[in-house]
C-alpha cells in the first residue's frame, strides 16, 4: 500500500511540473494579446485624430505657447512617420500684433522614425499649405520666434534636418522697430542645400 501511495504521490507531481510550464505559457500569450491589442488601439487613435488634444496639449507645454489644431491632427507609424494637421495655430506674444503668430490651413510631415531616437531628428518632407507667418520685434530687442523650450541640457547644433519643404500661397510677414513699413514676403518653396561648412543654407523661391 505504501509503494502504491508513493507511486500516486509521484505521479501528481510529475503532472504538477507538466502543467506549471503551460500556465506559463498561458500567461505569456495573454500578455503578448494585451500589449498587441494596446498597440493597435494606439495606432488607431493616432490615425483617426483622437490623440489631437494630448499631443497639442505637449507641444504647447514644450514651446511655451498654445498650439491648436483645429482640424485634427493625424499620425501614421512607419518606417517614415507621417503627420498631418488641419487648422494650425500657433499662439503669438503677448505684445506681438496679433493673437496667432502662425497660421497654416494644412500641414504635412514626413519624418525619419529611427531618428526619432538620436541626436537629430530627419524630416524628409515638409509641406505647409495656406502658411501665414508673423514675424516680429520690438524697440526691448524681444522677438516673437524665440520660444521657452522645455528641454533638458542645451546643444550647439541645429537637431533637425529638413530635407525637401513646399510652402505654396505662403505669406510671411516682418515687422520691427527699425522698420518703417512691415515686410511681406510670399513663398512657394524652400530648398535646403547639405552644408559644407556646418550653416544651413535655404534656396527659396516667390515674390
Amino acid at each position: 500500500m505504501q509503494v502504491s501511495s508513493n507511486a500516486k504521490t509521484n505521479d501528481s507531481l510529475r503532472a504538477g511540473t507538466a502543467r506549471a510550464p503551460a500556465r506559463r505559457w498561458r500567461w505569456a500569450a495573454f500578455y503578448a494579446l494585451v500589449l498587441i491589442i494596446s498597440g493597435a488601439g494606439l495606432f488607431l487613435a493616432a490615425s483617426t485624430g483622437y490623440l489631437t488634444r494630448p499631443v497639442t496639449a505637449w507641444l504647447s507645454t514644450q514651446l511655451g505657447r498654445t498650439l491648436v489644431a483645429d482640424g485634427g491632427l493625424r499620425i501614421e507609424f512607419g518606417r517614415v512617420t507621417r503627420l498631418t494637421a488641419a487648422g494650425l495655430r500657433l499662439a503669438n506674444v503677448s505684445w506681438g500684433g496679433r493673437a496667432d503668430m502662425l497660421l497654416a490651413r494644412n500641414v504635412e510631415l514626413e519624418i525619419d522614425t529611427g531618428s526619432l531616437f538620436r541626436d537629430t531628428v530627419i524630416v524628409h518632407r515638409v509641406a505647409v499649405d495656406g502658411l501665414d507667418l508673423q514675424l516680429e520685434s520690438n524697440a526691448r530687442g524681444q522677438n516673437n520666434w524665440s520660444f521657452d523650450l522645455h528641454r533638458k541640457g542645451s546643444s550647439g547644433a541645429l537637431p533637425l534636418v529638413i530635407e525637401n519643404a513646399a510652402l505654396p500661397r505662403a505669406k510671411i510677414r516682418f515687422s520691427g522697430a527699425r522698420l518703417e513699413h512691415p515686410l511681406d514676403i510670399e513663398l512657394d518653396a524652400l530648398e535646403p542645400r547639405g552644408p559644407a561648412d556646418g550653416l544651413l543654407e535655404l534656396k527659396a523661391h516667390g515674390q
